[in-house]
């Protein structure tokens, strides 16, 4: 009972006041839990933070001077029946003693177990209302939102760090689990009592988001596609402004092969407008693409190339319907001739190099959002 005391209850060493009020919340906790217990061990929690000014979320990693709201997040769990966070802030730092939000307010069956914060110390914890566990999203949780007023520009995570002490900071799944056993940033500790599964914790979480799609051939120079991918590594480059003199990303696009033709590309970017230009040694550059992230991965985006640039000259002509023409049968030494995607080069490539030379090139510009 006295570990469990002293690991249960945060306000012992930041406040009197708060430990009094949650020793007696901690007395009338259900002990016998009819639920099944099992999950523990089997899910992956993370703790992080996120930032928010004037409604707006912005990356941890680079704050400039400022009030901020600051969100400690739970993701990875289900169910919930104990949760602890327990961090520490630097003198940069003020945090307004009240928190702005805490799990209890949204979450019904949940009771908070006070908070402790000020001398450089945040402490939330909050404990399922039920016999058993309270379900809680697995995507993301808010355990609490307070006010943070960073005196100077700064990597928050240079200014916030959260306890990894597993008597401090930890997350259980199920009364009918015992007091003892948890998730926990520290998985090797030999004074604790109680076995400890691995809990993963960010301050400042990268804010990249996925942003994918394919390269398919245009079959008309109006950017007119039959969705067949474009053979050969495309690079697709990314600037964060339209002048394209800050480069922020590069990669290369993967072509999936002849049996099951595709051609992708992925690449991690944060929330913001950017400009990119594709190039292939056999395609028309394209470098009028945009593409807006904001809050979420984006995925499907199509981008048609004009694909039969054969001479590799900036332009479509007869010169590259002739090399066309020669590449029929011979898909082995000229596969990027194959622009329908069928395992061989023949006269609907032919076709389609002779259509896209046939006039000026107008593909439109391609966003991607």
């Amino acid at each position: 009972m006295t570990s469990t005391l002293s690991k249960k209850w945060i306000g012992i060493s930041l406040g009197v006041f708060a430990f009094f009020g949650m020793l007696i919340l901690f007395l009338n906790l259900p002990f016998v839990s009819y639920a099944q217990s099992g999950t523990l061990g089997t899910e992956k929690p993370y703790v992080y933070c996120t930032y928010y000014k004037d409604g707006a979320q912005v990356d941890g990693n680079s704050l400039e001077a400022g009030t901020y709201n600051v969100n400690f997040e739970l993701s990875g769990m289900e169910n919930i029946s104990v949760v602890e966070i327990t961090a520490s802030y630097s003198d940069i730092a003020s945090v307004d003693p009240t928190p702005v939000a805490v799990m209890s307010d949204s979450v019904g069956d949940v009771s908070s177990m006070g908070y402790v914060i000020g001398e450089g110390n945040m402490v939330f914890g909050f404990v399922s209302d039920n016999d058993d566990t309270s379900a809680v999203s697995s995507d993301s949780v808010t355990l609490a939102t307070v006010a943070v007023t960073f005196s100077e520009s700064c990597d928050a995570a240079d200014v916030i760090t959260v306890s990894d002490n597993p008597n401090l900071t930890f997350a259980q799944a199920d009364y009918a689990d015992g007091y003892d056993d948890e998730y926990a940033i520290t998985t090797v500790d030999p004074d604790y009592n109680g076995s400890l599964y691995t809990m993963t914790c960010d301050v400042t979480p990268d804010m990249n988001r996925e942003v994918s799609g394919s390269i398919v051939v245009a079959t008309k120079p109006d950017g007119t596609t039959a969705n067949k991918a474009a053979y050969g590594e495309y690079t697709l480059t990314v600037y964060s402004d339209s002048e394209k003199s800050q480069q922020v990303a590069q990669v290369q696009s993967v072509y999936s092969g002849p049996d099951k033709p595709a051609n992708t590309f992925s690449v991690a970017l944060a929330d913001g407008t950017y400009y990119a230009t594709l190039t292939y040694d056999y395609s028309i550059t394209r470098d009028d693409i945009t593409i807006k992230v904001n809050g979420s991965d984006i995925s499907g985006a199509v981008i048609p190339v004009i694909a039969c640039d054969f001479n590799s000259d900036g332009r479509i002509t007869s010169v590259d319907t002739n090399e066309c023409m020669k590449f029929a049968g011979s898909i082995s030494s000229a596969p990027y001739g194959d622009l329908d995607a069928s395992g061989n080069v023949t006269s609907v490539d032919t076709n389609i190099t002779m259509t896209c030379g046939s006039k000026s090139l107008s593909c439109p510009a391609v966003t991607i959002e």
